[in-house]
């Protein structure tokens, strides 16, 4: 049945739009099929049109099965990159905090070093200056039983000494000595002088040892020196 009226040929092509915006696979295979239909003119127009269209609707098939293979494979290619990109960026990260961390590592360790290498020269300056208050003036010996008293479990002898407030607060590295240096000293003649040597050794000290013990505590006393000049002239400023 042909429909004449144009308004009803209207509203069935307004329908056949929005029917084929919506499945354009079903204009595209009705294009197709009525291209060949035109072009070779079969004696059964309607026979010729349901086996075309059964031929498109195949090809459609394939295509749209193609189509969404292609699309899997992409987002499986697009899912693989994106998991090799993560995995380089967590292992760019790691090496990052490897990298922080050895550096901090490193300035801890330089930080204990510079520690412990302070603490060995303030010793040392203690053992120096302590034998230097304690020596005989002019002679810069030690008496013997002048280091009897220094390292007896007296704290009274101890106090005698008039050792300023600095020396008093003695090291643990000599604190741990003094047992075996009283012991030592028993045998040893109570009228000896102690060279600086001799009491550095007593401490566990060889020569060079002693040598930059001394050199650390002169210029300990220099900076000392050199603050106390400066202060001075600050104080004189400020008078004028």
């Amino acid at each position: 049945m042909a429909f004449t009226d144009p308004q009803q040929q209207n509203a069935m092509y307004k329908d056949f739009v929005a029917f084929s915006s919506v499945y354009p696979e079903v204009k595209h295979a009705l294009t197709v099929t009525i291209a060949k239909l035109v072009r070779e003119r079969p004696v059964d127009p309607l026979a010729f049109m349901a086996q075309k269209l059964r031929e498109v609707n195949e090809d459609v098939k394939i295509e749209q099965a193609l189509k969404s293979k292609a699309a899997v494979k992409i987002q499986s290619r697009g899912r693989g990159m994106m998991s090799r990109k993560k995995v380089t960026e967590n292992k760019e990260q790691k090496e990052q905090e490897q990298a922080a961390s050895k550096i901090q590592s490193l300035g801890r360790a330089k930080r204990d070093r510079k520690k412990v290498n302070n603490l060995r020269k303030a010793n040392m300056v203690w053992l120096n200056d302590t034998f230097q208050k304690l020596s005989v003036e002019g002679k810069n010996v030690l008496p013997t039983r002048t280091l009897a008293t220094l390292v007896s479990d007296d704290d009274d002898k101890l106090y005698n000494l008039d050792l300023p407030d600095r020396l008093l607060r003695i090291p643990a590295q000599f604190s741990a000595m003094f047992k075996r240096i009283r012991s030592e000293l028993e045998e040893s003649d109570p009228d000896k002088d102690l060279s600086w040597y001799e009491f550095a050794e007593m401490f566990e000290l060889d020569n060079a040892a002693a040598d930059a013990a001394q050199t650390e505590a002169a210029a300990v006393r220099i900076q000392a020196l050199g603050r106390k000049k400066r202060d001075k002239m600050k104080v004189e400023k400020v008078r004028v």
